[in-house]
């Protein structure tokens, strides 16, 4: 159940509103990925880290820019082999013919060629067996271009995509609804020390598509925020078949009500801890989402 609960808060944190056939779930900041669970790096001797790069890179977006890297700081190591893992959750954008998900991201690598590389790898079934995303067999699946060059020196950030959905057809993946897909990196250094800033990976995100299901988060509003003990939910129209559901960081739902009884949530009767929730409103037609920050 908790997996599933994990795939239904990766659909709520949506970027803004999107129309019927597109879900593109694209989490605020990787801080919040691995917060969730959704980033998990090995510890022992592995080289990426996730923070602010003070290397000699390029800002993407601004210079508090935090990014998955191989050492935040200091040069990676040599002789050494770094893997990290992102995950995202089977739903029928994987399974149904037509529709796509689309693992999405920009990349910038400063490396010795060749010699001094990362790979990115999909499984799907629980890391049993492992996809190459950059296997010439798989371009059709690609959805940035060329495929995407781990090594070397890019220069500049360069975008990638693959069409997770579209390949685990391909290779007749079996999977249930809610079950995890993992994504692999790794970075593999040689035995000669270098002092290049490694390999970087930014603004990731999953796009879903045509699961229909429009969202538009102007629905409703929610008063006060933060908050210490009760929020109030103004909305925009009275439809059929209304519901309110809150989860915590972690995707679990924490509480329900399948109608619309008033527009005010005692939070403190609930017993819920101090904490970021996210609040999602769904009715007949569309469905809206909108965090709140609960302190006492």
């Amino acid at each position: 159940m908790q997996k599933q609960n994990f795939l239904l808060l990766a659909s709520l944190l949506t970027a803004n509103t999107l129309g019927a056939q597109c879900n593109c779930c694209v989490l605020p900041t990787l801080e919040d990925l691995h917060q969730m669970g959704r980033i998990i790096i090995p510890t022992n001797g592995n080289d990426w880290q996730l923070g602010a790069a003070h290397k000699n890179i390029p800002i993407y977006n601004d210079s508090t820019d935090v990014v998955l890297i191989t050492d935040t700081t200091n040069a990676y190591h040599a002789n050494n082999q770094s893997v990290m893992y992102i995950t995202d959750f089977y739903d029928d954008s994987y399974a149904v013919a037509g529709n796509n998900a689309h693992f999405t991201g920009v990349y910038f690598v400063e490396s010795d060629s060749l010699r001094d590389y990362g790979t990115m790898h999909v499984s799907f079934d629980n890391k049993q067996t492992w996809l190459n995303l950059q296997d010439t067999a798989y371009a059709e699946h690609l959805g940035a271009g060329d495929t995407p060059v781990f090594t070397g020196k890019s220069g500049t950030w360069k975008p990638f995509s693959f069409n997770l959905g579209g390949l685990s057809r391909e290779v007749g993946a079996t999977m249930q609804t809610g079950d995890t897909v993992f994504i692999k990196l790794t970075f593999v250094a040689d035995s000669i020390t270098d002092t290049l800033a490694g390999w970087a990976i930014h603004n990731v995100y999953y796009c879903h598509t045509g699961i229909e299901q429009l969202q538009d988060n102007s629905l409703i509003s929610i008063y006060p925020n933060p908050t210490q003990s009760t929020i109030y939910i103004n909305r925009q129209e009275t439809v059929s078949d209304e519901s309110i559901e809150i989860f915590n960081t972690l995707g679990i739902k924490v509480w329900e009500q399948n109608a619309f009884v008033g527009n005010e949530i005692n939070l403190h009767a609930l017993g819920l801890p101090a904490g970021i929730y996210t609040l999602r409103y769904s009715n007949s037609r569309r469905f809206a989402v909108q965090r709140f920050v609960y302190s006492y």
